[in-house]
């Protein structure tokens, strides 16, 4: 490995856990609503975990006024089990 290549290493950014918000409630379509707590608005297809760092499902839109938006969760598992939760996004 040359030199330029393990710098190209070194400066990669990497994800890390970030709380994305706590889940309100369930859509029609059994799409999780959670308000969104970060700083960052994440990107959609995000994938987003719960606090034991089991996946939950993924970012599927982000609903809402700017000053305070929503994002809908597509879950993976029933979403009764992540009701009231805190969510992160990685």
């Amino acid at each position: 490995m040359t030199v330029e290549n393990n710098r190209r290493r070194k400066g990669k950014k990497r994800g890390k856990f970030r709380k994305l918000g706590t889940v309100l409630g369930m859509s029609s379509q059994r799409n999780l609503i959670v308000r969104m707590e970060c700083s960052e608005i994440p990107k959609l297809n995000s994938q987003v975990f719960d606090k034991r760092k089991r996946r939950i499902g993924f970012i599927f839109d982000i609903i809402g006024p700017v000053s305070g938006p929503y994002a809908v969760v597509k879950c993976e598992i029933p979403p009764e089990e992540v009701k009231d939760e805190i969510l992160y996004v990685w």
